[in-house]
């Protein structure tokens, strides 16, 4: 399966190979992991060269105020199929904030 879901988690993680779940994903406030949508493709140039695709999701905050610090891809939309994540500076949503989370994935 393909790594296509994105989850997000206000939880310090420490990015580890081992990982096979987001620590403290979000669940709720309309942050729970969701569908990307496929971005730009770029094709290799030759028949040895790399490849990349773009992987996007904007969540937008529902509920109640809720941080956010790092994120993770997966193949499922449940369970603990982890592809790989990544931290950024934390950001404090308020209801309405939207937060746009892209990965680009080369190959």
């Amino acid at each position: 399966a393909s790594a296509t879901y994105i989850a997000l988690t206000n939880t310090a993680i420490s990015i580890a190979h081992a990982d096979t779940t987001l620590s403290g994903e979000i669940v709720s406030n309309g942050l729970s992991r969701a569908i990307s949508a496929y971005g730009s493709y770029v094709a290799p140039a030759s028949l040895n060269a790399s490849a990349s695709y773009t992987l996007t999701k904007t969540f937008t905050c529902s509920g109640s105020p809720q941080a956010a610090q790092a994120a993770g891809l997966f193949t499922a939309a449940s369970g603990v199929t982890l592809f790989t994540e990544a931290t950024f500076s934390s950001v404090s949503l308020q209801v309405q904030d939207s937060i746009s989370i892209s990965w680009v994935i080369n190959f």
